[in-house]
């Protein structure tokens, strides 16, 4: 079972998400990922990581290629057995005591 946690703040200072992401049997799952990155030929070609593949960065899709491994990925997702909860928690702004 893989369980991942992440946060993500917002562009201001209004309002922080964080999710979790739960996969009971995560090894099918991370086959058809790996097997979808490689029939679009996905790779890293930055050389700023050792990583053989690029990394999905929905807010940074540029190319229709992008947007295929994209789409690709978030099918098989919806297909497969796993849950993803967030929640959204508002920042209220601290003030300075006199």
């Amino acid at each position: 079972m893989i369980i991942a946690l992440d946060e993500s703040g917002t562009h201001g200072d209004d309002f922080l998400v964080i999710g979790i992401l739960v996969i009971p049997a995560p090894v099918p799952l991370i086959q058809r990922l790996t097997e979808i990155k490689e029939s679009h030929k996905y790779y890293n070609t930055s050389g700023r990581h050792g990583a053989k593949y690029k990394e999905i960065h929905y807010k940074e899709i540029h190319t229709q290629r992008d947007k295929d491994v994209a789409i690709d990925w978030i099918e098989e997702f919806v297909k497969y057995q796993c849950w993803y909860r967030s929640i959204v928690i508002g920042i209220i702004p601290l003030t300075k005591r006199d």
